[in-house]
């Protein structure tokens, strides 16, 4: 064959295949739908939340439809994906089906239990924590802010970070302070105010901070905020409807033997800056509790008069009051059945709110005693009555509602006026309590927080040596 045959052959194999009969190329096989699911299975807790992703290849249309095989009984999924689990304990399916072909699908497989009722130990902060406050952020990780450890008042912050089950250096504070009130504001900021620092230099009669500071997740920054009206620790901030929030209570000066205040102001997120409120009825409350209530209203119940510590009568307020956002006043409502601070309070889902634990000094001649009594606040009605008994009468503890509709109480002062290790689990359907994990520690003045898992994470408090430095999650 001659070279100019040879490359004329040689091009005609190179043209395009033509089938008989036709003018056009032979079709490429178009790559089959398919989807897949991310992940393909999840183990849970009762009511928790967690998400779901889908990938489709074979086609250009890649949205997919999430749905629960099971129906509303195996959980709820959104359209993005994100899951939220069941109240009751079992096995279900999340589907993703392809938006071109409702044939193709993928599923995961969903394992969802109730709570092991057990501690975790896990790994501890750089140190002891107590009069500190701890806030889960917007992304779902735990923001421990301030508060006294070995070496004095903390400047530092720490995060727990769930998904690495450790803490990690957080953002400095502007100024150390300890006893002071930290609230998620309702654009995921986190305002910070009041408290003390004792490791400088003072005098008992030296006012407590007016100072506050604002953290601020999208530069993960503390910078200063406003200045309140009062200098105050130990008091109350509750995070109103609108978004403002509601300040209460506490004691303005740094040492003992005062009297708590009756001022209130209001931090208006908008304005950035704080207003002067109306005062409370009682004439002062610390150790108190502010719940919101579903109408918008405030139910502030309990507390001390005094922050004496010695040679001066021990007093607990039985009184409550109710703050009204739409007229800025507080009237008084029924009383407590047992005076009480140190306590802890929850909106249940009907719309009372429960009061549990605390400390009383009500017929003991002026000595406190723990209080094993709850009691529950009606709104309608506007009174208190006697809701059951937890099984040990604790003050100073923490409480945490679960995901199963009950109650974690952890920690506080037992009976014998000393720091418990002890945990117990309240129901408010049954109105009764039952014996829950030992914590790795006793502590008082603990803080507890359930995370985005269910679990709750307990962190610091005082175990009557000094600041605890371990941390137990309850699962």
């Amino acid at each position: 064959m001659s070279r100019r045959v040879f490359a004329w052959v040689l091009a005609l194999s190179q043209l395009p295949v033509v089938g008989c009969g036709e003018r056009g190329t032979q079709a490429i096989p178009q790559e089959p739908i398919a989807v897949a699911i991310s992940p393909t299975s999840a183990n849970m807790l009762v009511s928790a939340p967690t998400r779901f992703s889908a990938a489709v290849r074979g086609t250009p249309q890649t949205g997919v439809l999430f749905v629960v095989l099971e129906g509303s009984r195996g959980g709820v999924v959104r359209a993005d994906g994100t899951y939220v689990a069941p109240p009751i304990s079992g096995t279900y399916h999340v589907r993703a089906s392809s938006d071109a072909d409702p044939k193709v699908y993928a599923d995961a497989v969903v394992t969802v239990h109730d709570y092991r009722e057990k501690m975790l130990r896990t790994p501890d902060p750089s140190d002891g924590y107590e009069y500190h406050t701890i806030t889960q952020l917007p992304d779902g990780s735990a923001l421990v802010v301030g508060g006294i450890g070995f070496a004095g008042v903390h400047r530092q912050t720490e995060r727990y970070v769930p998904g690495e089950g450790r803490f990690k250096p957080g953002p400095a504070l502007t100024t150390p302070r300890m006893q002071h009130a930290a609230l998620l504001l309702a654009d995921g900021k986190l305002l910070v105010t009041g408290g003390v620092d004792t490791t400088f230099p003072g005098t008992g009669f030296d006012a407590a901070f007016q100072s506050t500071e604002i953290y601020d997740p999208a530069t993960a920054v503390f910078r200063a905020g406003p200045e309140m009206w009062f200098p105050r620790r130990h008091h109350v901030m509750t995070l109103l409807k609108d978004g403002r929030v509601l300040v209460t209570g506490g004691i303005q000066l740094r040492g003992d033997g005062f009297g708590a205040t009756g001022n209130t102001e209001i931090y208006d997120p908008a304005a950035n800056q704080f207003v002067i409120g109306h005062r409370l009825v009682e004439s002062g409350r610390w150790l108190h509790t502010a719940t919101l209530l579903f109408d918008g209203r405030v139910l502030i119940a309990g507390g001390r008069s005094n922050n004496c510590t010695a040679r001066c009568p021990v007093f607990s307020l039985n009184t409550a009051e109710i703050f009204d956002p739409s007229s800025g006043t507080f009237t008084p409502t029924g009383s407590l059945t047992i005076g009480r601070f140190g306590h802890s309070s929850a909106l249940l889902p009907d719309g009372r709110v429960m009061i549990l634990g605390g400390t009383t000094a009500d017929a003991t001649n002026g000595i406190v005693d723990q209080v094993r009594t709850a009691e529950v606040y009606d709104p309608a009605l506007g009174q208190f009555s006697v809701f059951g008994f937890t099984s040990l009468g604790r003050g100073f503890h923490a409480l945490v509602p679960l995901n199963n509709g009950k109650y974690l109480l952890a920690g506080g002062n037992g009976q014998n006026e000393l720091p418990t290790s002890t945990t117990e689990i309240f129901d408010p359907v049954t109105r009764t309590s039952t014996e829950g994990p030992e914590m790795s520690e006793y502590r008082i003045r603990a803080t507890a927080l359930r995370l985005q898992s269910g679990e709750v994470l307990i962190v610091g408090g005082n175990n009557s040596g000094g600041p605890a430095k371990p941390v137990d999650l309850f699962q």
